[in-house]
């Protein structure tokens, strides 16, 4: 079977299912297992099996880096990205340098 990606391609969920590798939380392919592959959480180095089908490629400069500016798509407020945490939420500051956590989902850049 042909396997979607390579090892130490770096993906993304595209689907908002897994907890801990939620969309568009930056991985690293380390096996690939046909419709499964096994990933690595890049900020906290945890190691998940994942439906490969539910993944795709992180485009060139799609990985959010601290002191990224950020602009939540309901309110408009501007957020500076902190860290991702689990559960599809980032962590982020706002203009008052108050501490929020904030589903990805919800900020464009």
């Amino acid at each position: 079977m042909v396997s979607l990606f390579k090892v130490g391609d770096i993906v993304w969920s595209k689907v908002h299912k897994y907890s801990v590798t939620f969309y568009h939380r930056p991985c690293k392919v380390l096996d690939c297992l046909g419709s499964e592959m096994v990933v690595q959480v890049l900020d906290n180095g945890s190691t998940f099996i994942v439906n490969a089908y539910k993944f795709e490629l992180v485009p060139p400069g799609g990985i959010l880096r601290p002191g990224d500016k950020l602009i939540h798509s309901e309110t408009k407020e501007i957020l500076i990205f902190t860290k991702y945490h689990d559960s599809g939420y980032i962590k982020c500051r706002n203009s008052l340098n108050e501490e929020k956590y904030v589903k990805i989902c919800v900020v464009e850049r």
